[in-house]
């Protein structure tokens, strides 16, 4: 064919087999030549190191911009979770999105609290959330299967939260989620002080990661194996188990 080229006299066939070679050769070079690694690239291991120094594999403009980033995820795993899902709530709700009744209460509580107790005003949290959702874009998704504790006020808030995931709702906020099913079990029956919630209803839901990025190593609360996944998730209830109350005196 080549032959054929140089003389100018390739048929129809001729030009479809070298269209095909061509291909051939694309596909097989794809396959076996080696790929750059990318920030982006799933990983197994929930202690997951960043290097800021390796910034633009992440797709960040700056190193500074990145260790921007990684502060907020420490604000969020530290002491400004509540103000950071809080903002997010409210964002939410004016662009028009719908709240539980749990949720409402949480931007209620936001606006009756003290701000002077806050550490930042409301634009800075904002950014915060935009900073934290921008960057579960660019870091390695966590391979595995992650857990959630959720505590609620009362049996009903349970069932409408469950309902509400099984109706293909998506997230409202940010949320941490855990490797460990037993420290995600915690937050089931707890406070925020770690302290026992008597009266109130818990759930514990179960999946598999799919846009979920490794936080443990940035966590304040290393042993959490924290999970950070962004909002808008829509999960598919597969089943459900309802245990007995339990009595404790």
């Amino acid at each position: 064919i080549s032959q054929k080229a140089l003389k100018g006299k390739l048929t129809a066939k001729d030009t479809a087999d070298l269209k095909k070679a061509k291909a051939d050769k694309d596909r097989i070079l794809e396959k076996y030549q080696p790929k750059a690694k990318t920030g982006q690239e799933p990983t197994p291991d929930i202690d997951y190191a960043y290097d800021t120094k390796q910034f633009q594999t992440y797709g960040y403009s700056s190193r500074a911009a990145m260790e921007d980033a990684i502060g907020n995820v420490r604000m969020w795993s530290g002491t400004e979770y509540t103000n950071i899902r809080a903002t997010q709530l409210t964002m939410k709700q004016a662009q028009g999105g719908k709240l539980s009744a749990y949720e409402k209460s949480i931007v209620k509580k936001l606006k009756n609290d003290d701000l002077e107790d806050r550490l930042f005003d409301d634009k800075e949290y904002r950014n915060m959330v935009n900073s934290l959702e921008e960057f579960l874009k660019k870091a390695p998704k966590y391979e595995g299967t992650i857990h959630r504790g959720v505590n609620l006020p009362k049996a009903s808030d349970a069932k409408a939260f469950i309902k509400s995931i099984a109706d293909g709702n998506p997230s409202t906020t940010l949320e941490s989620w855990s490797a460990e099913q037993g420290e995600a079990s915690k937050f089931t029956h707890s406070t925020a002080k770690g302290e026992r919630a008597a009266g109130k209803a818990g759930v514990n839901l179960q999946v598999v990661n799919k846009n979920g990025a490794p936080i443990a190593s940035e966590s304040e609360f290393i042993t959490e194996s924290e999970v950070l996944v962004p909002s808008n998730q829509r999960y598919r209830v597969k089943k459900v188990t309802q245990r007995k109350e339990e009595h404790h005196g």
